[in-house]
C-alpha cells in the first residue's frame, strides 16, 4: 500500500521552520520516538521523504531489517515463517522423539528455529534490492556494535518496551502457576484456555505492530495528522475483530473444550470460563493496538506502568484472593485477568487519545533526527 500524500495543511512545518524546543522541554532519549527517522535533507522528486529506519540504531542490520516495513513492506518476516515453519516441526519431531532429549528436545528446536529466523533475515536484507535502490543501509558494520554509547541509547529505549510486553505475558504465567494449585482438573481446563487466548492474542499484537510501524513512520515524515489517524483507526480496527472473536467464542463455549479433550469435566469447566476470556477480547484488541501506537511514539514507559498496577496491584491478587479464598476457582483467578485488560486497554486509548500532543511528537521526532543528523555518518545517496 502506497502512502497517502497529505496537503501541505496537514503537514507539520520543516525543520529549519520549527522554534527551537525549551530548555525546560529538552527531549529525552529515553523517550524520544523509537521509530521516526527521516533522512533530513534529502526528498524524492516528489517531494516526500524518505524514511530509512524504526529504530536509528547504529547496529546497520537490525536497522535495514526494521526498514523493511517502513514503506509498508511486511512480507519479509512472514516469507521467513513460512520457510522456518516446516523445519520447526522437523525438528521438534526429531529432537523429541529420535534423540536422548526427549521432551528437553523441544526447547532445543524452538531456539534452533529462532536462529535459524535471524540468519535467514539476515540473508534476505543482504540479497535485498530495496535498500540498494533506496540507499537505507551501509552495509554490515561488526565494529559499531563496540559504541557503548548507542548500546546504551538502545537500552534506553528497548527496556521500558521489555517492561510493557514482559509484564503482562508474566502475569498470564503467574495465573497459570496459581491454576496448577487447584487441581487436575482446573490446571487442564487453564491449559486449554491459555493455549486459546496465546492464539487470539496474535491478532491484537498483529495490529499494534503495524500501528507501531504506521505511526512512527508517520510522525518521521512530520505528519501529525496522519498519525492521528492511523492511531484511531488501529483502535477501531482491534475493536472490531475483538467482536468477531468474543461472539465466536461465546458462541461455542459448550462444545470448545471438547476439541482439546474427551473430559466432560474439563470441557465443562472451560465452558463456564470461556464468557470471561470471551469478554475481554476487546479490551485485549485496544490493549495490543494502543500498546503499539504507544510504542511508534517511544512512550513505552507508560504502558509498563499501566500493566504493573493493573495486573500486580489490582488484579493478580484480587484473583488469587476470590480463586483461593472465595472458592471461585479458576473463574476467580480470570475475573482478575478480565479486569486487568479493561483496565489497560481502556487506559492505553485515553491516553491515544486524550494524552497525545501529535504535532509534539512530531517535534520531538524532528529534534531527535537533528542529533541523529549528527551522530551517524551519511548514507549513500541513490541515484
Amino acid at each position: 500500500m502506497s502512502d497517502p500524500h497529505y496537503p501541505p495543511s496537514e503537514r507539520t512545518p520543516l525543520l529549519e521552520n520549527i522554534p527551537a524546543l525549551d530548555k525546560s522541554s529538552q527531549i529525552s532519549e529515553a523517550t524520544s520516538s523509537s521509530s521516526s527517522t527521516t533522512l533530513l535533507d534529502h526528498p524524492d522528486p516528489e517531494g516526500i521523504v524518505r524514511q530509512v529506519g524504526a529504530v536509528h540504531l547504529n547496529f546497520k542490520l537490525f536497522a535495514s531489517l526494521l526498514w523493511d516495513s517502513i514503506p509498508g513492506i511486511m512480507g519479509a518476516s512472514t516469507t521467513i515463517l513460512i520457510i522456518v515453519f516446516p523445519i520447526n516441526i522437523v525438528l521438534n519431531i526429531v529432537f523429541v522423539h529420535y534423540t536422548p532429549l526427549g521432551l528437553l528436545g523441544s526447547p532445543y528446536a524452538v531456539s534452533a528455529t529462532y536462529w535459524l529466523c535471524f540468519l535467514f533475515l539476515g540473508i534476505l536484507t543482504w540479497l535485498s534490492g530495496a535498500h540498494k535502490r533506496n540507499g537505507t543501509w551501509g552495509g554490515l558494520q561488526p565494529l559499531a556494535v563496540l559504541d557503548l554509547g548507542k548500546c546504551l541509547e538502545f537500552l534506553r529505549l528497548a527496556l521500558p518496551g521489555i517492561l510493557m510486553v514482559g509484564t503482562e505475558w508474566a502475569a498470564f504465567e503467574i495465573v497459570a502457576l496459581a491454576a496448577g494449585r487447584l487441581g487436575p482438573t482446573p490446571l487442564a481446563a487453564q491449559s486449554i484456555i491459555m493455549t486459546t487466548d496465546q492464539i487470539l492474542n496474535t491478532l491484537p499484537f498483529g495490529i499494534g505492530v503495524a500501528a507501531s510501524t504506521r505511526v512512527g513512520n508517520l510522525i518521521g515524515a512530520r505528519s501529525s495528522t496522519g498519525a492521528k489517524i492511523a492511531a484511531h483507526t488501529s483502535a477501531l480496527l482491534s475493536v472490531v475483530v475483538g467482536s468477531v472473536v468474543m461472539s465466536a467464542l461465546l458462541a461455542s463455549k459448550d462444545s470448545y473444550g471438547f476439541l482439546f479433550s474427551d473430559d466432560a469435566e474439563v470441557a465443562k469447566l472451560v465452558g463456564k470460563v470461556m464468557p470471561l476470556v470471551a469478554s475481554f477480547q476487546v479490551a485485549d484488541g485496544l490493549a495490543g493496538s494502543c500498546g503499539g501506537v504507544l510504542r511508534g511514539q517511544g512512550r513505552q514507559h507508560l504502558g509498563a506502568l499501566f500493566n504493573i498496577i493493573a495486573y500486580y496491584i489490582l488484579a493478580l491478587p484480587m484473583g488469587i484472593t476470590m480463586a483461593f479464598k472465595y472458592d471461585l476457582g479458576l473463574q476467580g483467578l480470570w475475573i482478575g485477568q478480565v479486569i486487568a485488560l479493561f483496565l489497560v486497554g481502556i487506559g492505553e486509548y485515553c491516553v491515544v487519545w486524550l494524552g497525545t500532543d501529535w504535532d509534539w511528537e512530531v517535534q520531538k521526532g524532528i529534534e531527535r533526527n537533528k542529533k541523529d543528523a549528527t551522530d551517524f555518518d551519511p548514507l549513500p545517496q541513490s541515484n
